[in-house]
């Protein structure tokens, strides 16, 4: 068995280890809501899951809604160099199957990986606004999503998060916050050149999906 096999195996065998109690977790202390999961059923790799992103465990909650053996896990993000290799980050990082990103070299080459683990059929997550943010509106998005979906002819699955705004753990543990995730369904993105105005116009369309998923109040 190669090792991208074998690493492979090993996160996929801890996502469903997991994920039961994970999922209890999100249901009891977040009043967990899931919508649109007709969308993702049947679905399989290569695929790009695209989210907004308010709180660290944003990942964490994505992954308690995609259903326990679903061909779908495990998903795959992409965390900064700098907090991949952290001696308390790494194990885990690596077990859950996460890769590093380093920023300033072009999106050829920080994008390697997750091309590369698209083109193998996995499923790779990204937040297309970067940074989690603590105010206003969702942020423009980044290129990345766009790049990949272009670079492989992936499609895109919004998803959008409501109700960690903000939240502190103690909020979350005390049973004060509602997390709802709507799916969206799969799209892919029709422009093919690889240029800034094209990746521009792709990455606003991305953002536009997840941004329609965004409950009515």
């Amino acid at each position: 068995m190669s090792y991208a096999k074998l690493r492979h195996q090993i996160s996929l065998g801890l996502w469903r280890a997991i994920w039961s109690p994970g999922r209890w977790f999100f249901n009891y202390f977040a009043h967990l809501r899931v919508i649109g999961e007709e969308n993702i059923k049947g679905l399989e790799g290569p695929l790009i899951v695209a989210a907004n992103h308010f709180h660290t465990l944003d990942a964490f909650v994505i992954g308690a809604t995609i259903p326990k053996y679903s061909k779908l896990t495990p998903i795959r993000y992409g965390i900064w160099h700098k907090y991949y290799w952290h001696f308390l980050n790494f194990p885990f990082a690596w077990i859950l199957g996460s890769f590093e990103i380093r920023r300033g070299k072009g999106l050829e080459h920080a994008l390697k990986k997750p091309i590369q683990l698209l083109e193998e059929g996995r499923v790779v997550g990204i937040f297309p606004e970067g940074n989690r943010h603590q105010s206003g509106p969702l942020k423009k998005g980044r290129r990345g999503a766009a790049y990949m979906a272009i670079k492989t002819n992936t499609a895109v699955l919004p998803v959008y998060i409501d109700g960690n705004y903000q939240m502190s753990y103690l909020e979350l543990l005390l049973r004060k916050r509602k997390i709802q995730v709507t799916i969206g369904k799969p799209f892919l993105v029709t422009n093919k050149k690889i240029d800034e105005k094209t990746l521009n116009k792709s990455a606003d369309m991305v953002m536009e999906k997840i941004r329609e998923l965004k409950p009515k109040k």
